[in-house]
């Protein structure tokens, strides 16, 4: 059982929204905080909890707030004795952590953390219960954490089904910059090539350049929080990106030259690079840890426009299979209210029949 009773959520965008949602699934007294008044009343309006200031000194309180907001909101609530311990969702833990201890805050009763989810959508109405379920969520506490805070913290994380794995600050700030900070400048950088095309190009858009550019529609005032609290480490790892990137666009330049040798040196570097990639993505963990080449997809058949995918999330949870992702695939320039939509859910390969199995005993129409 959970030793979460009562939290609190201070910042009602998407992530904490999505943890106040989780909360009250599991009949946790949730109470909401924010400035913005018109995210606290939409968040409270789709049952992410109370926007009110709790009775009593609650469990925990969960600052989903940017990272530079972390330590001040957290020295104001402890100097309220406003809960028995904290935590965030900030996205970076160096700079959170070091403002904390320099602002004097308790370190004791204080653990950062980071789920690994989200949504290229912000915002309490694009909150969903079921986003952080089968997803890391990291911890990292400092030599002052009490253990019992992070135990609370761990609670809180099952509730919301994450998986709770605990990391050293920079070494999470280092792995976010590769997985997370870097990719999304990347896709800002493709996406921005399009800002200004007179047509031609877009209108040749598929799903692989929609999927390649996804995260670019994220807020632009929040990533550039996240970003530049990160620099040094996404700094780092551009420049290595950048590397790369220079060596392609040298071997481009090469496969224009007269002489035969240079062209096919340039073809082999190329592919190399390529090869670099395919080697990176099977590396890549899917569900349940395996790698993307151990996974599968199960397509299913639903109505277009999302009205079936919350009994399709429910009824692959029911089965118990870890699932990495599910996805609403909709045919170009078809009508969202046509009943005939395909839903594609990832699995690792050896749950794929399992799974088709399970959704059909449902009444779905699956296949994979």
């Amino acid at each position: 059982m959970s030793g979460v009773r009562t939290a609190a959520v201070v910042g009602t965008g998407l992530i904490g929204t999505s943890i106040g949602l989780a909360l009250r699934r599991h009949g946790i007294h949730a109470y909401l905080q924010d400035r913005d008044p018109e995210a606290l009343s939409a968040a409270q309006a789709v049952g992410a909890g109370r926007a009110q200031e709790p009775p009593a000194r609650v469990d925990i309180a969960v600052l989903a707030v940017p990272p530079a907001m972390v330590a001040p909101v957290l020295s104001a609530l402890q100097q309220r004795d406003f809960a028995r311990c904290y935590t965030d969702v900030a996205s970076v833990k160096l700079l959170p952590q070091a403002q904390a201890e320099a602002a004097g805050c308790d370190l004791g009763s204080y653990v950062g953390g980071h789920p690994m989810a989200g949504r290229e959508r912000s915002g309490p109405l694009a909150a969903r219960a079921d986003l952080f379920r089968g997803r890391p969520w990291v911890l990292t506490p400092s030599a002052h954490t009490e253990p019992s805070t992070v135990d609370t913290a761990a609670d809180l994380i099952g509730v919301c089904g994450g998986e709770a794995l605990t990391m050293e600050p920079a070494e999470h700030d280092r792995a976010v910059a590769m997985t997370s900070h870097a990719p999304h400048v990347m896709a800002s950088l493709v996406a921005s090539r399009f800002a200004e095309d007179s047509g031609e190009a877009t209108d040749l858009c598929g799903p692989g350049i929609r999927d390649l550019t996804r995260i670019a529609a994220g807020e632009r005032e929040l990533w550039t929080d996240i970003i530049g609290s990160n620099a040094p480490a996404v700094r780092r790892a551009l420049a290595g990106i950048g590397t790369d990137l220079a060596a392609v666009l040298a071997a481009l330049g090469e496969l224009g030259a007269d002489c035969a040798e240079r062209r096919e040196a340039a073809r082999t570097e190329l592919g190399r690079m390529l090869g670099r990639g395919v080697s990176g993505r099977q590396r890549i963990a899917g569900p349940s840890g395996n790698s993307w080449q151990d996974c599968r997809t199960v397509s299913v058949v639903v109505d277009q426009g999302d009205r079936s995918m919350p009994r399709l999330l429910a009824d692959a949870d029911r089965c118990g299979i870890g699932v990495a992702e599910v996805r609403l695939e909709q045919e170009p320039g078809r009508d969202v209210r046509a009943p005939e939509g395909r839903a594609d859910v990832l699995v690792a390969v050896k749950s794929a029949p399992e799974l088709v199995a399970a959704l059909r005993s449902y009444g779905w129409v699956a296949w994979g």
